[in-house]
Order: structure tokens, then C-alpha cells, then sequence
């Protein structure tokens, strides 16, 4: 009889014990769904052999969980030792070079009765005499671009951009010379030994943005050729523009070769900017987007008189310049 009572009492103390380890197991299923509580007849007297977990044991464990957690976590966002020296050697390849290797100067003047219409066969002058704007001092980028940089020396050299005109004038944007032509309408007519220009379809090329004044850019998106002209085999780009400013022309990035920058004479290109231009009216425009809408290629040619200086602005003279070091700082 007494042992009858002993394994009563174990019994209903184990019986407890088991209501509450059942109420908290209830209680995790409620959380989750895939958790199963499978209980049996034996299951009250087998849960007394379980000892209770100590609560403190439990967050001891939860704190180590989330410490390991933690730290798996920072390993795969920290980049490991070969990847920040891959990193660094990708940021070196990828670093701009705007060294200063070769110096150009070009001064320029307005012609004030216009063109020469009494000019003789082979007599390739504009005009007589010119008003002096002043001198641009170009600082070229060599290393950054060097097919590009030997172009237009070689058409410096050769002296294909004396006595040519800028054919364009964007207020608060940019100048543009160097269009190909005629020398006798003040057109550039390039060497024809220059070499193609490899640069032109490399995307590292047009890195470089058109974020200062005084930007020397190839113009590549505002060439005004005839195109025609482009669509031959020794076709080679001469047109360049020079950033006016005040402030930067994002219109221009990604589109065009930048390859220099105004070392001296900011003040003249500001002068050619302040030249007066030819202004379509709104009725004029609107002729010309409707013909460039059906297709009529009138339209471009008409569009690149668009900011023409009225008066002949003339490259008279143009040479290299020996490296002075240090170099004077852009203005």
C-alpha cells in the first residue's frame, strides 16, 4: 500500500511537471507551424527523466547563436586581404591619367568686313587683316590618350588649322573649330597621311566629363561634317570644341573625346563666346524640326548654321610650345 502511494505521489508530481512542459510546448507550436507535439500514455512518466533546461543556460546559448550569426555575417560583407588588393589593382588600371605632355598654342582674331570676295585662285587668307582676340595655350593628354593627342599635333604641325574659322558659338556651353572643308570657306583640309584613330570606339576614351571651363573635347556627338564626308574611308575627325562655362556641360559627357584643357587664355575663349551668332527665330525652328521629321537632310545642314558668329572668328596662327614645368595652373 505504501509503495502504492509513493508511485501515486511520484505520479501526479510528474503529472504536473508535465502539464507545464506541455503548455510551453503548445505555446511553440502556436509560433511554428512545423513543430509537432506527439504525446503518448508513457509520455508522463518519461518527462520526468528529462531534467528542466536552466533558463540561464538558455541565453547563454541564444547569446553564443547570435555572436556566431554576427560573425558569419561581418566575414562575408568585410572583403577578404585578395580581394581589397584585387579591388586596389582594378582602381590603379582604372585611374585617369591627365599628365600634361604636349603644349599647342592658337591665336585668334575677327575678320570685321567678313569674308574676302575678291580672292584669287589658291589664296586661301579670309580676310586681309584680322582684330586680335589673343592666344589659347592647349595642355594635352598624352598618356590618357595618345593616338589622339599624336592626331592633332600632327594637324598642328601641319599647320591644317591656320587660317580656319570656329564655326560654332553656344552661349554658356561651348566653342567649336576644326570643321573639314575648303580651306578658301575657312574649313580644315587634313593630312592625308593621318592615321586612323583607334580611341574613338574605346568606352574608357569618354571617361573624362566636361565639368570645368576651358574642357578640350574631339567633338564627336556635335560634329557638323558633311556627311557625306564621314561616310568615307579616310575619314578622320578634326572638329574640337572648348568648354565656355560658367558651369559644366553634362549634355557633352560620354559622347565626346576629352583630351586637353585651357592652360592660358581662358579670356579669349571668353571673347569668342561674346561674338554674335546667327538666332533662328521660333518659326524658323519649327520648319526645321518638321523637315527633320519627315526625313529631309536639308534640315541638319540648316541646323549647323545654328550659332555661326556673323563675323569670321580665324585661327591665324597655330604651334606646338616647349613644356614649361611647373605647369601654369588651369584658369
Amino acid at each position: 500500500m505504501k509503495q502504492a502511494q509513493n508511485l501515486l505521489s511520484d505520479n501526479g508530481a510528474c503529472f504536473n511537471k508535465f502539464h507545464q512542459r506541455l503548455g510551453h510546448l503548445r505555446h511553440t507550436c502556436q509560433t511554428s507551424r512545423r513543430a509537432h507535439l506527439h504525446t503518448h500514455k508513457r509520455g508522463a512518466f518519461c518527462c520526468c527523466s528529462l531534467p528542466p533546461r536552466p533558463e540561464s543556460s538558455i541565453l547563454v546559448a541564444a547569446s553564443r547563436r547570435q555572436l556566431v550569426a554576427t560573425v558569419a555575417a561581418a566575414a562575408a560583407i568585410l572583403p577578404t586581404r585578395k580581394g581589397r588588393a584585387e579591388e586596389a589593382s582594378a582602381d590603379t588600371r582604372d585611374a585617369v591619367d591627365t599628365t600634361i605632355t604636349d603644349v599647342v598654342y592658337m591665336d585668334v582674331g575677327v575678320c570685321p568686313d567678313g569674308v574676302r570676295a575678291d580672292r584669287s585662285l589658291g589664296d586661301k587668307a579670309i580676310c586681309t587683316s584680322t582684330q586680335p582676340l589673343g592666344r589659347i595655350i592647349i595642355g594635352l593628354y598624352g598618356r590618357l590618350l595618345p593616338q589622339t593627342v599624336s592626331n592633332f599635333l600632327a594637324l598642328v604641325k601641319s599647320r591644317a588649322y591656320s587660317g580656319t574659322t570656329f564655326s560654332r558659338v553656344i552661349p554658356g556651353g561651348y566653342v567649336q573649330a576644326g570643321r573639314q572643308g575648303s580651306p578658301r570657306m575657312g574649313l580644315v583640309q587634313p593630312p592625308t597621311d593621318l592615321p586612323p584613330n583607334n580611341e574613338l570606339v574605346a568606352s574608357r576614351s569618354f571617361r573624362l566629363e566636361h565639368s570645368r571651363p576651358g574642357t578640350v573635347s574631339l567633338s564627336i556627338s556635335e560634329n557638323d561634317d558633311d556627311p557625306i564626308l564621314k561616310q568615307r574611308p579616310s575619314y578622320r575627325p578634326t572638329e574640337f570644341l572648348i568648354t565656355t562655362g560658367p558651369g559644366p556641360v553634362p549634355s557633352l559627357d560620354g559622347q565626346n573625346v576629352v583630351f586637353g584643357t585651357v592652360l592660358e587664355g581662358y579670356n579669349t575663349v571668353t571673347a569668342i563666346a561674346s561674338q554674335p551668332t546667327f538666332k533662328p527665330n521660333e518659326r524658323i525652328q519649327a520648319v526645321n524640326q518638321l523637315a527633320s521629321f519627315i526625313g529631309d537632310e536639308r534640315a541638319a545642314r540648316v541646323r549647323a548654321k545654328y550659332g555661326k558668329p556673323l563675323k569670321s572668328v580665324v585661327i591665324t596662327d597655330v604651334g606646338v610650345l616647349p613644356i614649361r614645368e611647373p605647369f601654369p595652373r588651369p584658369v
